[in-house]
Parts: structure tokens; sequence; C-alpha cells
């Protein structure tokens, strides 16, 4: 018998790696080569193995996957065994997916012809390291054949009933749960519903105008509310699938549920169709000025996405007018006109945060000067230009306040107008403090998420609240 370390063999999809890699290249296809794509789906007649070597093919730069950092852990205690990847994805896929995770003695895939799993994998791991001479790790009942021929590995998944069934074939496998969240719980984390607090700007039109009492209005902000809740969980579900590859580079971005591999990439795209139909439905039915603002926000939305996102300055002026796409949208649901005092004060304080969201990345991004950011259109030594950006608008966001504060409109609506002037150093001093605190490494998310979770925050808005009322009912 031979002394020599019996061979490792590990399978990729959801045991290497936390992910399905094919449902990945199918995604990443469909939103860069729709038309390769469709060009490709006539192998499917021959067989999968024709159809994944066609989409190999397809051209897809910066390839990642969420590797499983419990089985690389697994694999590096035994550090004298020699280990090979065998999977059923294409081979040429695999070369190019592992390239530079670690040194592998072979990747094993499926070519032109042959898909490389269950039996045809048990018999080409029996022909290529012998019957009982390799350990196996996987994770599916496909693997079940192959574990048959193995002398032991482990099972990567969750099942109890094909732990049980393993272990019938190969009593010495060991167990490393996955420790993947409910799918259900990782789908709804992907609709990110802690982001729908951006989506009350479209009652902000209710307050301005002093008609937050009427029932009819509220219930049309209520509706309004929904819409885009809908529409903006689909973008963020548009996103991430654009973003997978990058997201998978940034240190908290990587724990978004499909870059992390929590639940399948292949559930991103008919999900977001469907809340942005139903959205858009509900939209139809409020009214076509309010369709035209939810229209509007989708649009400006997934060209953002696609595109803008890549170019400096002119992303974060998109995502200013995001923000104020919904006053308007608010305005539209219930009739009200959106003063230029009110969309100029929104475009400034939201380019402001939408700066600082982007300075705190680049702050953040751990790159030399001069290598550009990933899908972004930026520079680590711009962050200085934008923290200066940023800054300036907050400045003049706080100064069309106070103009306002001089303006003859304001008398129409407040009994005390000049209490309104502690808004001003309210304004002012929040967007300094936001500032002050990012400049100085303290803020590591996006401003306003942090702003939800700070409570200084809370308090300059409840502070706001009060000198607004007040100013309304008093003198």
């Amino acid at each position: 018998m031979s002394d020599a370390p019996l061979q490792i063999v590990v399978d990729l999809d959801g045991t290497l790696s936390r992910s399905d890699t094919l449902h990945e290249q199918i995604v990443r296809a469909a939103l860069r080569h729709p038309f390769r794509l469709l060009a490709a789906l006539p192998a499917l007649a021959t067989s999968r193995a024709a159809f994944k070597a066609r989409l190999a093919a397809i051209p897809a730069k910066n390839l990642s996957a969420p590797w499983n950092r419990d089985v690389l852990n697994a694999l590096t205690q035994n550090a004298d065994a020699p280990v090979a990847v065998c999977t059923a994805s294409n081979r040429d896929f695999a070369v190019r997916l592992c390239a530079g995770l670690r040194p592998f003695t072979a990747i094993h895939g499926s070519d032109t012809e042959v898909n490389l799993k269950a039996e045809a994998k048990a018999a080409f791991l029996r022909e290529t390291y012998g019957q009982g001479r390799f350990l196996y790790f996987g994770n599916s009942r496909e693997d079940v054949p192959v574990w048959r021929e193995a002398a032991g590995g482990a099972v990567v998944s969750d099942d109890a009933a094909l732990l049980a069934e393993a272990r019938r074939v190969c009593p010495a496998l060991d167990h490393l749960p996955p420790r993947k969240p409910p799918a259900v719980l990782s789908l709804v984390k992907a609709l990110r519903p802690h982001q729908w607090v951006k989506n009350l700007l479209v009652f902000v039109p209710l307050l301005t105008s002093h008609r937050f009492g009427e029932p009819s209005l509220i219930r049309a902000c209520a509706a309004a509310f929904g819409v885009f809740c809908l529409l903006s969980s689909a973008i963020y579900l548009l996103n991430d699938a654009i973003d997978l590859d990058a997201d998978r580079q940034h240190a908290s971005k990587a724990r978004r549920p499909f870059a992390a591999g929590d639940v399948s990439v292949l559930w991103a795209l008919p999900l977001c169709a469907t809340l942005l139909a139903a959205g858009l439905t509900v939209a139809a039915m409020l009214g076509a000025p309010f369709f035209t603002a939810a229209a509007g926000y989708v649009l400006l939305s997934v060209v953002y996405s696609t595109g803008l996102k890549k170019i400096a300055l002119l992303d974060v002026y998109a995502l200013a007018s995001l923000y104020t796409l919904r006053l308007f949208a608010g305005g539209a649901v219930t009739g009200i006109v959106i003063s230029v005092w009110l969309a100029a004060f929104s475009i400034f304080i939201f380019l402001s945060l939408a700066l600082c969201k982007r300075y705190v990345e680049l702050r953040d991004v751990g790159l030399p000067p001069g290598v550009r950011i990933g899908r972004r259109g930026y520079f680590p030594e711009d962050a200085r230009f934008v923290l200066n950006q940023g800054i300036i608008a907050m400045g003049c966001a706080a100064l069309v306040l106070a103009i306002y504060l001089s303006s003859s409109a304001v008398t129409l609506l407040y009994h005390s107008p000049s209490i309104l002037w502690i808004a001003v150093l309210v304004v002012s001093y929040w967007g300094g403090r936001l500032w002050l605190l990012a400049s100085r490494g303290q803020m590591h998310d996006d401003p306003v998420l942090f702003a939800l979770r700070d409570i200084v925050s809370w308090s300059c808005l409840g502070l706001l609240l009060t000198v607004f009322f007040a100013a309304m009912t008093l003198g």
C-alpha cells in the first residue's frame, strides 16, 4: 500500500464556491451580452455540456466567486495532500475563475461533449485517481456516486437526509455545513427594506404645504410610498446583479445576499421584473402625472446602474436627482406644486449626501494613486476634491434655505417666520457634523443609513420639526 497522501478533490458549485457559477454565468451574459446568450441557447438541444461551453466562450471580466472559507480552511489543514478541482462547470471557465485562489494539482471540468457530473464524474475520478484513493468534497445528491468511489471527504450541505445517504456509501465523511441563512430571508434582505425610509420623501410636499391633515392626500402619499418601495427594491436587485463581481471586492458590499452566495443570483432578474411591473401598474392607477414621475425614476435608475455610475460627478448628480424625483412624485400624486425653493434645497442637500457616500468609498478603497476604482469614474486621489464639493453643496443647501426665509413666500405659510432661522443653524450644524465625521474616518456606510442610526441626527430632525411647528402656530 502506498504511503503517499490521498488526493483531495473538491467540487466547485456550492462547495468551493458558495454560489452556483452556472447561474451567475447566465445572469452575467444576460446583462452584458444578451444576444450572445440567445445564440448559445440552441446548444441546449445538443447537450448541457455544449451549452456550458458556449456560455464559457462569452467574455466576462473580473470573474469572482464567494469562496467557502470553511472548505478552504479544511484544505489548508491537509497541506501535504494534493488538491484538485472537479466540477460540472466548463473546464475553461473553472480555470479562469480559480486562477490565483490557490495552487491546484489539476482543474477538471466539462468539455463540449461530457457533462462531468454524477456517474460521469464518479467514473472519471475512479479512472484518474483510483477507487478509494481520493477524498471528495461535495454538496449535492449528484455527488453520492462520487462518494461511493471515494475514501472519505466532506459533505458541504445542511441537508440531513443527504448527509445520511452519503455516509451510507462512504462512512468516513466529515460534515461542513455552509451556514447559509434561509433563502426567503436572503431574498427579503436583497430587497433592502431598510432603504425604504428614503421613500418617505413623497410625504414632504404634504408637510411643506401644511396639508398633512387631509386624509385623502395622506392615503395618496401612502400609495405612492408603496409604489416607490416596489420600484426601488427592483432597482436594487438589478444593481446587485450588475455589480455582482465588483461587490465581492468591497468590504461591506461583499455581504450582500447575491455577492455572498446566500441565494442564487438567478432570482434577481425575474423578481426585478415582477416588482417593476407591479409598481408601474399601481403607479398608472394613481394618475398620469405620478406615473410619469415613477417611470422617470425607473428610467434614470436603470441608466445610472448601467452607465452613469461609471462617470465621475454625473453619478452623484444622478443620485441627487433620484431623491428629488421622489419629492416631485409626492407632489404629482397629491396635486401639490413643488416650489423652486424646495427643489433647489433638495438638489443641494442630496447632492452633498451623494458626494459623502462617494467620498467614504474613495477614502476606504485601499488602492494606490492612479488606479481607477472598479465600475466607478474615480481614482483614490479624487477623495479631497469630492470632500470639498460635498461641503460646498451642503453650504448651498443652507444658503437656499436662508434665502427662502428672506422671501415674501414664507410669510404666507408661517405666523412667525423669524423662528425658522433656527432651522438654518440646525441644517448647517447637521451637515457640517456629517462631513466632519466622514473626514475623520468615523463614517463607513451610506450617510443616509448612518443618519438613521445616529442619535444626533434624530435630535436634529426633532428640533427641525419643532421649529417648523412653532413657526406655524405661534404669533
